[in-house]
């Protein structure tokens, strides 16, 4: 008898990917992410540099893209699943100056 064929289920790898996200949140910036705000980051993405909140900074691969942002007076790096519009993971920007540069800001008050 010919073996099961397992179906694909990508629900299962977004939610993985979310609970990775949430928990590398926590880990590297000491607090919790709740949905609205995991929403916000996720739209500023997809708007892209266009309003200047965020800026691309590379392609990892087909999918996956890195992102630099302010989030909540905190500058952070975040990697974008494109595929899936999920957040993969996060980690936080120890050189502020650089980033504000990037983005075109002022000034980091």
């Amino acid at each position: 008898m010919a073996p099961k064929k397992r179906l694909r289920n990508s629900k299962g790898k977004e939610q993985n990917e979310v609970f990775h996200f949430s928990n590398r949140f926590k880990e590297r910036l000491n607090r919790n992410i709740n949905d609205n705000q995991y929403k916000q980051i996720i739209n500023r993405i997809q708007k892209g540099e266009k309003e200047g909140k965020v800026k691309h900074i590379k392609t990892q691969s087909n999918i996956k893209t890195i992102w630099a942002m302010m989030f909540e007076g905190q500058y952070i790096k975040v990697i974008y699943n494109k595929k899936r519009k999920t957040l993969v993971t996060v980690v936080p920007l120890l050189n502020p100056p650089t980033l504000s540069e990037l983005i075109g800001e002022r000034s980091l008050t």
